[in-house]
C-alpha cells in the first residue's frame, strides 16, 4: 500500500470532490487511524497557493476543541499538498438527516449547541469556517459533534475578482446573504449557516432550496419568509425564535457571536431531555433509531407498561431496520450539498 513519507499508510479512498480527495490511512508510528486529505494538483497552480495553504493549515491546527476536528499534520510530497486529520468514527450530519429528516427540537438544538461551542472557539481566534453545512459536521458514535474542514474554504481564493466565484463552488444552500453577495464576512456568517442547518433539521426542508444557483442565491438574498414553526406546528416557540434570529438578513440583527447563540439554545433546551438526547445522538451515529426525546409525565404519577405500549415499542424496534441504512462516515467530508 502507498505511504506518505513512510509516515502514513494509505488504506483506501473515501471520496473526492472539487477541492480534494479523502483517504482512510494509518499513522504508522502510533498505529492509529487518520484521514488524509490530498488537495487536487490544479489548486497548486494558483498564484500564492502554497503560502495560503500553509497559513490556513497552521491556523486550523491551532484550534484545539472537542467540537472541532484536529489537524495532525500537513505537508507536500511528489503527489502534491496534503493535510492529515483526526479520524471520527461516525456519519456526517448529512447522512443522519438523510435517514431521519426531522430531528425534533431537542436533538436539533443539542447538535446546534455543540456546533456553537466549536465556532466560538474558532471565532475568538480569528478563524471563520465559511462552509458550515451538514456534510461538514460529523456525529461520532460516542455522541460527539465535530466540525470538519475548518479554514480550508479560504484556500481557493487567489484574488478579489475570484472571491465570489470561489464561494459558489458547490451548492450554496447554506451560505449567508453577505457571502452569497461576495461581501466581507465574519463569524456571524457561520451563525446564519448554522441557522439554515437548524431549520432543515426541524422541518426536513432546506429553506433556500432552488433548481438553479441563481434561484438559491435569490432566495438567500430575499430571506426566510416563514419560520420552522409555520411548517411544523410542534416546533416550540423558543426554538423557532433562535432559528429565525440566526437567519436574519442583516448580520447586525443576528446573535452577536456564537457564545450568545449557544446561551439562547441552552435556554430553549428542555433540561429534562438533555441526557436522553445525547443518548439519541449516539444511537443515530450507530445507525439505530433514537429513543423518544420528549417524554412527559404527570406530577406524582408513573406510567405502567401496557399491551398497547409494548406493541408501540415493538414497532419502534422494527424502525431500526430502516435507519440502519445510515452508513459509517469519517471526518473531513468533502464539500457537498
Amino acid at each position: 500500500m502507498k505511504k506518505i513519507d513512510e509516515t502514513y499508510r494509505i488504506e483506501r479512498a473515501l471520496a473526492t470532490g472539487g477541492t480534494a480527495a479523502l483517504f482512510k490511512a494509518v499513522q504508522v508510528s502510533l498505529d492509529r487511524p487518520v484521514v488524509v486529505k490530498r488537495l487536487h494538483a490544479h489548486l497548486a497552480a494558483e498564484p500564492g497557493f502554497a503560502e495560503r495553504f500553509a497559513t490556513e493549515a497552521k491556523a486550523a491546527a491551532r484550534l484545539d476543541h472537542a467540537n472541532i476536528v484536529r489537524i495532525i499534520d500537513f505537508g507536500r510530497d511528489d503527489a502534491g499538498h496534503y493535510i492529515v486529520m483526526e479520524y471520527v468514527d461516525g456519519p456526517s450530519l448529512k447522512e443522519v438527516l438523510a435517514a431521519r429528516p426531522v430531528l425534533g427540537d431537542d436533538l436539533a438544538l443539542l447538535v446546534a449547541r455543540e456546533i456553537c461551542l466549536g465556532l466560538d472557539h474558532a471565532h475568538r481566534r480569528g478563524v471563520v469556517h465559511r462552509d458550515i453545512k451538514p456534510a461538514n459536521v460529523m456525529i461520532g458514535r460516542d455522541g460527539r459533534v465535530v466540525i470538519t474542514d475548518f479554514g480550508l474554504a479560504k484556500l481557493h481564493r487567489p484574488d478579489a475578482q475570484q472571491t465570489l466565484a470561489s464561494t459558489l463552488l458547490g451548492t450554496p444552500l447554506y451560505m449567508s446573504p453577505e457571502q452569497a453577495a461576495g461581501e466581507a464576512i465574519d463569524g456571524r456568517s457561520d451563525l446564519f449557516s448554522l441557522g439554515t442547518i437548524c431549520y432543515e433539521a426541524l422541518t426536513g426542508a432546506q429553506p433556500f432550496f432552488g433548481d438553479t444557483y441563481a434561484a438559491v442565491i435569490r432566495k438567500i438574498l430575499n430571506g426566510v419568509s416563514a419560520g420552522p414553526k409555520r411548517l411544523r406546528g410542534d416546533v416550540r416557540p423558543a426554538t423557532d425564535a433562535v432559528v429565525m434570529k440566526a437567519l436574519e438578513l442583516d448580520p447586525a440583527k443576528r446573535f452577536r457571536d456564537a457564545a450568545e447563540m449557544a446561551s439562547a439554545i441552552e435556554a430553549a433546551l428542555d433540561p429534562e431531555t438533555i441526557a436522553s438526547s445525547r443518548a439519541s445522538l449516539r444511537l443515530l451515529a450507530c445507525g439505530e433509531d433514537a429513543v423518544p426525546h420528549r417524554v412527559r409525565r404527570l406530577p406524582g404519577k408513573r406510567r405502567a407498561s401496557s399491551p398497547a405500549r409494548v406493541t408501540a415499542i415493538a414497532a419502534g424496534a422494527a424502525a431500526l431496520l430502516v435507519l440502519a441504512a445510515v452508513r459509517t462516515g469519517v471526518l473531513g467530508v468533502l464539500p457537498q450539498s
